[in-house]
């Protein structure tokens, strides 16, 4: 049986729940050249790569693959498309060289960093003269609004080298994946070759104007500048990638990571020497802190999530006491000193505990964690007395329990999308930074998968489902579609690991969707009304 006191809260929140009001969707970008879009060519064109900034403030971005003259790099500028980079363009388009350099092209433009919090851009490209085969190269240039900088280039130890004596970049097209930054800056995950021995390593760079390639990170490294710190000569060892790497909006850089000796933890890097925060085989300030003096981590770290005021959330796995059977958490560090402190456990009851009366944690999804100002929301399981196992989603932070805020019921009841319906399956998902949560979900009947919104205190209500009228100006005149279709990346956003997606901290959100009889479109809204962050209403 359902607790009952989830029952009454729930149906209180509905009876105060306002009417629902159809949202307003904004055409930003599309293929089909009937479409008016201020400064896209009028031909038809092919898009792909759709990035969404993870400061939100319309900074969209994508890459038009056809037609030829409009191959390249495009993104928002103060509501303009822009196009910043393209191929076979020495001019503003080009990779902005000089001197002797300076008829230097782009010959092929790779992976997007994504926007910094200023609308820069950041991306990988080869670049030379086409008539001077053995003077080609790869690098990472940044779009700063106006122009291209280069940032770094392979087969160099100057400048734009790695920043490390000996080392260069090697010369491949995968030498580096990266992300934008605040201020022009942009992280790099890279491989390195080192000039003498031909030894190769890996190495986290931090680029910064005015001072160049700051290296943070290097596997195998012993230095204090670049290793672990944990014990005397240790050392950072592979493999890691993007993904194990956070960027605050404060610029701040948080990496999970493996050291030497079977150890592994979360590192504050690119501030100094890397910092320990959270460690494993540690009963101390790196371990977890829920008032069990033997509980340590084992090395089971999943990526940090930054949110307000300098703290981090991360799963991991720990143990109460040596030797039993490892739980899986949601913790938080203040960087204050204070440990690694639970927002959820694995088996916990209390205040730890799924707040449901008599029930606990079966299972975390660890992919669905998102993180917005002081909320996070995740999707788990938990273990009822009529081992019904329901599960949901939930919304926490510091210092409350856990809030239910979607469950999964085979009938209609409590906490369900509306009257009548019941969540099938969920999708996509992002907790705002004022607590509200954004949804891709199924529900039945008829499997109808629809983008929700879920505000606290008032009834769920739906964004964009298919079907949905949208209005957009043509070269013809004003004209209304239908949505046909449109998807979204599942798990939890990572806007607050400054990686670019389908929504931003303030909220706004940028879906690719078809609309029936115009093709592909790039459609952007702001949902949530609430104006203050962090639950003020």
């Amino acid at each position: 049986m359902l607790n009952r006191k989830l029952t009454l809260a729930v149906s209180a929140a509905l009876l105060c729940a306002p009417l629902a009001q159809a949202q307003t969707w904004t055409v930003v970008a599309a293929e089909s050249g009937s479409i008016v879009n201020a400064n896209l060519p009028g031909a038809s064109r092919s898009i792909t790569d759709y990035l969404y900034g993870d400061t939100g403030n319309d900074q969209f971005s994508f890459r038009v693959t056809a037609p030829t003259a409009s191959i390249g790099y495009w993104a928002n500028r103060a509501g303009v498309l822009t196009q910043y980079a393209a191929t076979g363009s020495n001019g503003v388009l080009g990779p902005g060289r000089s001197g002797a350099e300076s008829a230097h092209q782009f010959l092929n433009l790779y992976g997007s960093g994504g926007a910094g919090a200023g609308g820069q851009r950041s991306f990988i490209a080869r670049a030379g003269d086409p008539a001077v085969p053995a003077g080609i190269s790869y690098g990472a240039w940044r779009w700063d609004t106006n122009r291209n900088v280069e940032i770094a280039r392979t087969f160099v130890s100057d400048a734009l080298g790695p920043g490390l004596p000996g080392w260069i970049f090697p010369n491949a097209s995968d030498f580096a994946d990266l992300r934008s930054m605040d201020g022009g800056k942009a992280l790099l995950d890279t491989s390195v070759t080192n000039s003498t021995s031909g030894a190769t390593s890996r190495l986290i760079v931090k680029h910064v104007p005015g001072l160049g390639n700051q290296p943070c990170v290097r596997a195998g490294a012993t230095e204090a500048a670049l290793a672990p710190g944990l014990t005397p000569g240790d050392s950072f060892q592979t493999p890691w990638g993007m993904g194990n790497l956070s960027v605050s909006t404060t610029g701040r850089v948080y990496a999970n990571l493996n050291a030497s000796g079977s150890r592994g933890g979360i590192w504050e890097i690119c501030n100094g020497a890397p910092r320990a925060l959270a460690a494993d085989d540690d009963d101390g300030p790196l371990g977890p802190d829920f008032g069990v003096d033997t509980a340590q981590f084992i090395n089971d770290f999943y990526p940090a999530f930054p949110a307000q005021g300098g703290h981090i959330y991360f799963f991991a796995s720990f143990r109460d006491t040596p030797n039993v059977t490892s739980r899986l958490g949601l913790f938080w560090n203040n960087d204050a000193g204070s440990g690694n402190k639970p927002l959820a456990m694995n088996e916990a009851t209390g205040f730890h505990g799924p707040n449901w009366e008599s029930t606990t944690w079966k299972n975390f999804t660890t992919n669905t964690l998102s993180v917005g100002g002081r909320y996070a929301a995740f999707y788990a399981c938990v273990d009822t007395p009529d081992n019904g196992d329901p599960c949901g989603y939930w919304r926490v932070q510091p210092g409350q329990r856990p809030e239910l805020v979607a469950l999964q019921l085979s009938v209609p009841g409590p906490f369900g999308p509306e009257a009548g319906r019941t969540w099938r399956s969920f999708g996509a998902s992002a907790v705002l930074p004022n607590g509200d949560l954004l949804l891709e979900a199924a529900t039945d009947p008829n499997n109808e998968t629809d983008l929700w919104l879920l505000e606290p205190g008032k009834a769920p209500r739906r964004i964009l489902r298919v079907g949905q009228p949208i209005t957009f100006q043509t070269t013809g005149g004003p004209v209304t579609a239908n949505v046909s279709s449109f998807d979204l990346s599942n798990g939890g956003a990572a806007y607050a690991r400054g990686i670019d997606s389908w929504v931003g901290a303030d909220g706004s959100v940028a879906v690719v969707a078809t609309l029936s009889g115009y093709g592909e479109v790039l459609l952007r809204s702001r949902p949530s009304d609430r104006i203050f962050k962090d639950g003020f209403n």
